[in-house]
């Protein structure tokens, strides 16, 4: 290790008071910086969707400005870490003195591995610049570093490999360009080529920085650059080694078998890492990060997924949806992504379309046009997934706000999975004529937008009229009570009772309906207790101002309830994640019942009985109900109530608020509200997996620049960045002649 040290600092020395280093360092950092410079001057002057699509994420790998001075500079850092000594003979006293083969290599190695890491350095100017003038992901930024690296790993080995077997510093560093060169091409083949396209997807440094710049360390790339570099260092060894020893007899057939050898292990270690990877996301909104609700269902598959997609590389949510996509892909094996190009590829894009019935516009161009982004296909069966799925832009009433992009892939994504694959689809029956909500498109009191929201979990909604019905219709896997204005009546509840003995699942949202001065029974409280659960004639005030929403003066709503139990329905909601709820009416749990209270009000609620009048204060009385009252419960009936024999229980979900339901609250990334109906549904028809995907928010600018901005950064990163190191090197030169 010492031995090492010492030379990797030799090679440190010589390079550092080498004026040529400057001159080297000058031209680096004047090429990037015209390269960082155009990217500015056009996100300046076009709106951007945030995210990804950032200037920073463009120069880390996603044009071809960073791959080509990579390409020339690599090798000329590493053409005279071994050519240099064998051309002015001083490769004599290395080879002779005690230092081992290994640590002449790694020696070398490190050095120029930290020469390549000081290139980069000063890119960090790049960074800081851009924060002056919008939000930037430092996560995304470290990821992107992780990948320079990566790449500075094996560039840095196959050059030295090229200088240990070149004497002529040029001719090392064209063969190391000519090598370095070839991988690239072999990568940039997955643009070309449509078949074995994961394979070149596998190799190629495009895709393996394109990864990294938007904040994803991907475990293929690092196995990919390591390896390699692991290679390209045993060849350097034993070339070292036969420098050291002259070339001796039978010394080229060891050597061949040694690098037979290792080959193959690289070659397995490969397949390995293709077959078996990670993807660690990095970025600060864990923007390719996948729910757990999606990892479930990925999880759960047991057969073959296709996911064609129909966008262009051109499109602006292209590269965010393909790198979502391989999240699916590292997450199920099941999963696969094929990219289906228009440009390059139409008549395979006609063949997908007519195959999956899609409709397509054609342009006086002959080319085919079609709104549909992806289709989702698991054998017969498959789900068309639209462009306004994946994105929507929200302009709201401010004329000077920025849009607010909804990134809505892994939802619409993870919906057509559970849609293609699930086959029969849950079927829900909504109660009518007691006033309850319908099912029809009337504004008010509608279940349209929940309605909407669930077809793509492959659920259905129909209506179901209880008044003289003898039972429960066939085929119905959970049956719906939302907020009837008029009581059921005993025969009614008794169908619903029966129903929840014999395996049913109910859902209840009964609102506080008003008679007087009390509360109305709702008929359905004789249900509800065979799930242990109690319907209070109360109504729940909140008593703690911060929990009402926007400073609502009123007790009863709206407001917010963040205090959940620990139930299936509530395990993947985040911890304090408010649910709205207006004018809830309290709940209970039976002393004897197995019921478990889902969502509670603060501890400073309370639930009023009588005395309920328009403006009632918010202090709780003696005759009141005392917090923290609760607001949701679910419970199974006990096997005692159970008519079947069967391992089918009844389950009932019940909440004392039906308003949570509004389209705005559903809708609300903010909140959980629809994310609690859809995992109450989910535990009630034994559908573990739906569990509500939130929207990602961002804005849609993620740089704001004057042309006075953009004229400062081309003075700071085009001039005075590099006159910088050029003003260095002149001083280091002087010194050295002094």
């Amino acid at each position: 290790m010492r031995a090492t040290w010492i030379i990797a600092r030799r090679e440190l020395f010589s390079f550092f008071v080498s004026p040529i280093a400057y001159v080297v360092l000058t031209t680096w950092m004047l090429i990037n910086g015209f390269s960082f410079y155009m990217l500015v001057s056009w996100y300046a002057a076009n709106a951007s969707t945030g995210g990804s699509d950032t200037p920073l994420a463009h120069f880390f790998g996603q044009t071809i400005l960073f791959y080509l001075p990579a390409l020339f500079f690599g090798p000329l850092l590493t053409m005279r870490l071994m050519a240099e000594e064998r051309s002015k003979g001083t490769i004599e006293p290395l080879l002779t003195s005690p230092a081992p083969d290994a640590a002449i290599v790694f020696g070398k190695y490190l050095a120029g591995l930290l020469i390549w890491c000081s290139m980069w350095l000063p890119t960090l100017l790049f960074v800081f610049i851009t924060s002056q003038f919008g939000s930037v992901d430092l996560g995304a930024v470290a990821a992107s570093y992780v990948g320079v690296l990566n790449i500075g790993v094996y560039y840095i080995a196959i050059g030295l490999l090229m200088s240990t077997v070149s004497k002529n510093q040029l001719v090392a560093a064209m063969l190391s360009f000519m090598v370095l060169g070839m991988l690239f091409l072999v990568g940039m083949l997955r643009f070309v080529v449509a078949d074995g396209g994961e394979i070149f997807e596998y190799v190629s440094i495009w895709d393996h920085m394109g990864t990294a710049s938007k904040g994803v360390i991907d475990t293929r790339s690092l196995v990919y650059g390591i390896s390699i570099a692991g290679m390209a260092l045993f060849l350097t060894a034993r070339a070292v080694a036969r420098l050291r020893s002259g070339g001796q007899r039978g010394e080229m057939t060891h050597n061949l078998l040694g690098s037979v050898l290792m080959l193959v292990i690289v070659c397995m270690l490969n397949y390995l890492a293709y077959r078996h990877y990670a993807r660690v996301d990095w970025t600060e909104s864990q923007r390719y990060s996948l729910s757990e609700r999606t990892e479930q269902v990925l999880q759960e598959l047991d057969e073959p997924i296709d996911v064609h997609l129909f966008l262009s590389p051109s499109e602006q949510s292209f590269e965010d949806v393909v790198e979502l996509l391989r999240s699916y892909r590292a997450e199920s094996t099941q999963v696969t992504i094929n990219e289906v190009d228009p440009h390059r590829d139409p008549s395979g894009y006609r063949m997908l379309l007519e195959r999956y019935g899609v409709r397509a516009a054609t342009l006086s161009s002959g080319e085919q046009v079609t709104d549909i982004a992806a289709v989702v296909a698991a054998g017969e069966q498959s789900w068309r997934i639209t462009r306004d799925d994946l994105v929507s832009y929200d302009y709201g009433s401010e004329p000077d706000a920025m849009p607010q992009v909804s990134v809505q892939a892994e939802r619409a994504f993870t919906g057509a999975i559970v849609e293609a694959t699930t086959g029969e689809p849950t079927r829900l029956c909504v109660t009518e004529g007691h006033g309850e909500w319908s099912l029809g498109s009337e504004p008010g009191r509608s279940l349209r937008s929940l309605e909407d929201e669930l077809q793509r979990d492959n659920v259905e909604m129909q209506s179901f009229r209880t008044l003289g019905a003898a039972s429960v219709p066939e085929g119905c896997d959970a049956v719906l009570v939302v907020g009837p204005s008029n009581a059921f009546s005993e025969a009614e509840a008794d169908v619903l009772s029966a129903y929840l003995r014999e395996g049913g699942k109910l859902f209840v949202a009964i609102d506080p309906i008003l008679d007087g001065s009390r509360i109305r029974p709702s008929g359905l409280e004789e249900v509800v207790r065979l799930a242990g659960i109690r319907i209070e004639p109360s109504l729940v005030l909140e008593g703690s101002a911060e929990l009402r929403v926007a400073g609502s003066p009123s007790p009863v709503g709206p407001y917010a309830v963040i205090n959940y139990g620990e139930h299936p329905t509530t395990a993947r909601l985040a911890p304090a994640s408010p649910t709205v709820l207006i004018e809830a009416r309290g709940l209970s749990l039976l002393s004897d019942g197995g019921a478990t209270a889902v969502a509670s009000a603060s501890p400073e609620s309370f639930g009023r009985r009588e005395g309920l009048v328009p403006e009632m204060p918010a202090e709780a009385t003696g005759l009141d109900d005392r917090g923290p009252i609760v607001i949701a419960a679910a419970g199974e009936l006990a096997p005692g109530e159970a008519n079947r024999a069967d391992d089918s229980v009844g389950r009932a979900f019940v909440i004392g608020d039906s308003d949570f339901l509004q389209a705005e609250l559903l809708a609300n990334p903010a909140l959980v509200n629809f994310q609690l109906m859809n995992a109450a549904i989910g535990w009630l028809s034994d559908r573990d997996a739906l569990i509500a995907i939130a929207p990602r928010n961002e804005s849609a600018a993620a740089i704001m620049m004057s042309e006075e901005d953009v004229e400062a950064v081309a003075l700071r990163v085009i001039v005075l960045i590099p006159l910088a190191f050029l003003v260095l090197g002149l001083a280091i030169g002087r010194t050295r002649r002094s």
